[in-house]
């Protein structure tokens, strides 16, 4: 794989070339010339405003960036002649888990232009967990432009991160802000999760980023996304693909999944105008608390958006709350093999989703398959209405509740319209 980029602009006060005396077209190397990425990010330590410009060539890893206190930021960026592809390859030593790549800086980090591969026939089955690029401290990580793969070991067993920021905290440790940033990113092949934010004052942004999941052999279920235990996010203008679980028994995979999130307001967007195609779930939203999925298309999923409680389980804190405050609106779904839309719960104290609206949503069921594209086997004073269902041989909408609501059930259905060979009681005809 390779990035086109623009020549540079600006002189780097650090170069970086795999051969010292070698030049690296598009740039007017002024600064000094190191041949590994690790030296040149130690002399920037005591640049003013570094920018480091990185020649195409093979780096190895692991790298870390840390200190700069007296910088604003810091600039790591491949280059290459005018428009000539600039192909940056950072490895993880052959035995070493990585990250390939460690941010704990009280800068700005800024990486674009490289490509961060893991060269996984290289790690052994033995190693519990393969990271890309680890984000512990820091005010803001942006990454443009890069390209990360291969994040995995030979038999998938490993857990394979491409960006992971935050991570479990000290009880009563204090809470730190880190500003994750992704644009125009490719992550393809990582065994386990592509992005991870996960801690509370983590804040992700997702913009135009392509995530595809992981070839075989695979062992456990993989994520193109996750939003966990108290961070924040948003994930819009995407695609993702290919993100199936191995085996039913090991769970789920998922394109995008917000787990115990950060409590938003209802209006704040969390997943939209992304693309899935061929996943067990579409976006998934797990005991989350307010935020708006709107223009997402979902094809070929097992269930489009799964929405469930799950209780203070999975490594959500004691104090986590059923999803509840969530909009669905506006919503593609194609030929879902389960469900378009399923509300449910697996907390053992009962739990459910509650005050949730899903409005909008175009559902297009195959009818040959025995599927459901609404489902609703939890829930409570949730609002369906003015959604459009096609196909489906069994029941358009499946809603197994009891309460005061439509027709007997604890929810309400108002103005949903359903097209196919079934018949239900909730649709509008």
């Amino acid at each position: 794989m390779s990035l086109a980029l623009a020549p540079a602009q600006v002189a780097a006060q650090q170069f970086v070339s795999a051969v010292a005396s070698a030049s690296c077209p598009g740039t007017n190397q002024t600064g000094a010339v190191h041949v590994s990425l690790q030296a040149a990010i130690d002399a920037a330590l005591v640049a003013d405003d570094p920018v480091i410009e990185i020649c195409p060539g093979t780096y190895r890893g692991p790298i870390t960036v840390n200190g700069l206190g007296a910088l604003e930021r810091l600039d790591i960026r491949g280059v290459g002649a005018d428009d000539d592809a600039t192909l940056v390859r950072l490895s993880p030593l052959p035995g070493v888990p990585g990250p390939i790549i460690l941010v704990d800086s009280a800068s700005a980090i800024t990486i674009r232009g490289v490509t961060f591969d893991g060269l996984s026939e290289m790690v052994p089955d033995t190693l519990g967990q393969v990271i890309a690029i680890q984000y512990d401290g820091g005010p803001s990580l942006t990454i443009e432009n890069v390209i990360l793969q291969n994040i995995r070991d030979t038999s998938g067993a490993a857990s394979g991160i491409g960006v992971l920021a935050g991570g479990p905290t000290a009880p009563g440790a204090p809470v730190e802000e880190q500003l994750l940033q992704l644009d125009r990113v490719t992550i393809n092949n990582v065994a386990g999760v592509g992005v991870l934010a996960d801690g509370p004052g983590v804040s992700l942004t997702v913009d135009r980023t392509l995530v595809i999941g992981p070839v075989q052999p695979l062992v456990f279920p993989p994520t193109g996304v996750r939003v966990f235990r108290g961070a924040r996010g948003t994930v819009m203008n995407s695609h993702f693909s290919n993100f199936r679980s191995p085996a039913p028994n090991r769970g789920s995979g998922a394109a995008i999944v917000f787990q115990c999130p950060a409590v938003n307001e209802d209006d704040f967007v969390i997943a939209q105008h992304n693309s899935v195609r061929d996943a067990d779930l579409g976006v998934s939203l797990i005991d989350a608390d307010g935020g708006r999925v709107v223009d997402n298309t979902i094809i070929d999923a097992q269930i489009g958006v799964s929405v469930q409680s799950t209780g203070n389980r999975f490594f959500c804190s004691a104090s986590t709350v059923p999803p509840q405050n969530l909009q669905i609106v506006d919503n593609l779904i194609l030929d879902p093999a389960q469900a378009g839309v399923a509300l449910t719960t697996i907390d053992p104290n009962g739990s459910v989703p509650i005050s949730n609206t899903i409005s909008g949503n175009s559902i297009y069921a195959d009818v040959n398959l025995a599927m459901m594209p609404i489902m609703v086997t939890a829930g409570e004073n949730n609002d369906f209405s003015q959604s459009v269902i096609f196909g489906g041989p069994t029941s358009m909408i499946l809603d197994t509740t009891t309460g005061n609501g439509t027709d007997g059930t604890a929810n309400s259905y108002t103005n949903n319209r359903c097209f196919g060979i079934a018949s239900s009681e909730l649709c509008v005809n």
